[in-house]
């Protein structure tokens, strides 16, 4: 919200290094981490890699809550 698009990039890739290190790589907050990069890589003008990293997140959400959860249906929705 400061408009430093390139440093939350940059701040959330650090994140998300850290958190599948200690965490791992199928863990909720991987996901979350993963779909807010996804919106930032939607602000910097790249759809596919934001597309990348959401599918990503799906897959996490859906091995953990399962196809019919809320935090499921919000990211296909992102997706979409």
């Amino acid at each position: 919200h400061l408009g430093d698009t390139w440093e939350a990039k940059d701040l959330l890739e650090r994140a998300l290094i850290i958190q599948e290190r200690i965490c791992g790589y199928d863990h909720s907050v991987v996901a979350n981490t993963l779909l807010n990069l996804g919106g930032i890589y939607l602000d910097l003008g790249d759809p596919i890699k934001a597309k990348t990293v959401c599918e990503r997140a799906l897959q996490i959400l859906e091995h953990n809550y399962g196809p019919k959860h809320h935090q499921v249906a919000k990211t296909l929705m992102n997706l979409g």
